[in-house]
């Protein structure tokens, strides 16, 4: 994988290979220099969620709004509510549709004929 130094010197460690390393905002790394090469350690990478008092903490930094992230995922949420009443009452509506269908196709003609109208 290659990366480049932008202007100040700096590098990005990419996304991918961050979250697999489990590095956040305020991960402390070792940087080693060995001839032509740099090498980076992680030094402290302390679980985000640990046990205190018998409760599980978040223990991190929050790297964003929480509010705005909670509104976020309720709107999800709410959408998919919708789209699914709405697949819901499709179907719904679909079945008393074939319902009545087969109800009409298994009425009989009558057999009886009515008198002309005039008649009456």
């Amino acid at each position: 994988m290659k990366i480049s130094i932008d202007k100040s010197g700096r590098i990005v460690i990419p996304k991918i290979v961050r979250q697999h390393l489990g590095l956040r905002t305020g991960s402390i790394l070792q940087l080693i220099e060995h001839e032509r090469e740099i090498i980076l350690k992680i030094i402290e990478n302390e679980p985000l969620l640990q046990h205190k008092n018998g409760i599980v903490v978040f223990t991190g930094k929050a790297v964003d709004d929480a509010t705005f992230a909670m509104k976020t995922i309720k709107n999800k949420r709410s959408k998919k509510v919708v789209t699914h009443k709405k697949r819901n009452r499709l179907i719904q509506t679909t079945n008393k549709k074939n319902r009545l269908g087969e109800i009409l196709t298994t009425l009989e003609p009558l057999e009886e004929d009515f008198p002309p109208i005039d008649d009456l």
